[in-house]
């Protein structure tokens, strides 16, 4: 999301004062369809929606992959493997 972009280049503060304000400003347009204090709620929900389907669709893309390939990016990665062998331990980590 737009949110998410902003806070990672300006750097800042998850929760914090800009970032709720920056928040606010991308919800603005949407006031036609809702309150703002509605919209924010459905914010928190979509937000952390969105990041579980990112995450989700990664995995499918990653794990269609050669092993090879996946663990070239998984060294690139900071959450580490998605190779089958470490899925049939207990899943992801």
């Amino acid at each position: 999301m737009a949110a998410a972009l902003v806070a990672e280049v300006e750097r800042l503060e998850p929760g914090g004062p800009d970032l709720l304000r920056y928040r606010d400003l991308y919800l603005e347009p949407w006031t036609g369809f809702a309150p703002l204090p509605e919209l924010r709620r459905l914010f928190s929900h979509a937000y952390s929606l969105g990041t579980l389907c990112r995450a989700l669709t990664w995995h499918r893309l990653i794990s269609s992959l050669d092993e090879e390939v996946q663990a070239e990016m998984a060294a690139r990665s900071p959450l580490g493997s998605t190779s089958s062998s470490r899925r049939s331990k207990g899943g992801l980590r």
